[in-house]
């Protein structure tokens, strides 16, 4: 289901925006970085880029329609942690696949976007996105060391495989893959007829949104953006240290055929989740696994809640066995783009 190409170390994640004329890089972490000044979200995506190692720069792909923000930009991702980011993992028609985050602070999702590495199946199908709540904390999320199964809802006579990964179409409750996890993340009863279904967080009516997939080189990545504005849905808030996921669904009607790739790393340590619908293994066996891997999916928000202080231009010590005072400098930004108070 994956291809290997050159291993490549990939730096940081990226983010931007403008607070009045003072244009921010806001790592996921809270630390800042001034830029070039950018007038909108849209620009500021595209002259905001990932560098590597090797100088090589990840461009983003996004229409000339101006956005503005009301507070910072912070676009979030997981390559902060490093990572190789040169695995084409793909999927099928009907398959499913996402990658979660916590907010960082209070802030409103204005987009999202993913790197192809695989747009064969383009031709014949498209890349929906939706945003789910989940209800588990990261740490529940990020512990798995190895691939595991985690079920799926029967949706009988749903012209496919009668495996429904959200429960939408549920037929019966959740088939569970897991003992550890009863239910899935997303759900709060495995009865579909006593879930709340409370996990809708930015979609069409409950249907996702599609996109062309348009495939760049692991090297020279590109971005695919969906900004929510176009789309007339407008924009989505979230709360610091709610746990959200950005959902991909493959539209294709060939169980097994039509592949489209995602850029992925399998080093970071942030297993993400794949819905099989013909089985990943088995075709006996549809639904859910959690992989050992993590998609390169990225969001762009505007910060309107206060963010962690940034720590900047830190002294090194080397080491001494002498036990007389030293000084360590450092600069220290505190900001809040919500405002109110701020400052160390």
């Amino acid at each position: 289901m994956f291809k290997k190409v050159l291993t490549i170390s990939l730096l940081l994640a990226f983010a931007s925006l403008t607070m009045g004329q003072n244009t921010m890089l806001i790592k996921p972490s809270g630390e800042t970085i001034k830029l070039k000044n950018a007038s909108n979200l849209k620009e500021a995506i595209k002259v905001t880029k990932i560098t590597n190692f090797q100088g090589v720069q990840a461009k983003s792909v996004i229409s000339p329609m101006s956005i503005d923000a009301a507070g910072k930009a912070d676009t979030v991702n997981w390559r902060k942690l490093g990572g190789a980011w040169n695995t084409n993992f793909g999927f099928n028609g009907q398959d499913v696949m996402f990658t979660y985050y916590e907010a960082i602070a209070d802030m409103t999702i204005q987009g999202i976007g993913y790197t192809c590495s695989d747009d064969e199946g383009s031709a014949n199908a498209t890349v929906s996105l939706r945003l789910i709540k989940l209800n588990w904390t990261l740490d529940q999320l990020k512990d798995f060391g190895a691939a595991t199964y985690q079920g799926y809802y029967p949706s009988t006579g749903d012209g496919f495989n009668e495996a429904d990964p959200f429960g939408e179409e549920a037929t019966a409750p959740w088939v569970i893959g897991d003992s550890t996890h009863m239910i899935p993340p997303w759900a709060d009863n495995a009865d579909p007829n006593a879930n709340t279904w409370d996990y809708d967080l930015w979609s069409d009516g409950g249907f996702p949104w599609p996109t062309t997939a348009v495939a760049s080189a692991f090297d020279a990545p590109v971005y695919n953006w969906l900004v929510f504005d176009d789309t007339g849905l407008g924009n989505v808030d979230v709360v610091a240290g709610e746990i959200f996921a950005v959902v991909a669904i493959h539209d294709g009607t060939v169980l097994d055929g039509d592949r489209i790739g995602f850029w992925s790393d399998n080093t970071i340590g942030v297993p993400t989740w794949k819905f099989y619908e013909n089985g990943r293994l088995s075709t006996d066996e549809p639904g859910w696994w959690v992989r050992l891997y993590t998609w390169d999916f990225v969001v762009a928000v505007d910060i309107t809640g206060d963010t962690p202080p940034s720590i900047a231009d830190v002294t090194e010590l080397g080491t001494t066995l002498s036990t007389a005072d030293r000084t360590v400098e450092a600069t220290i930004t505190d900001e809040n783009p919500g405002g109110g108070a701020a400052g160390v």
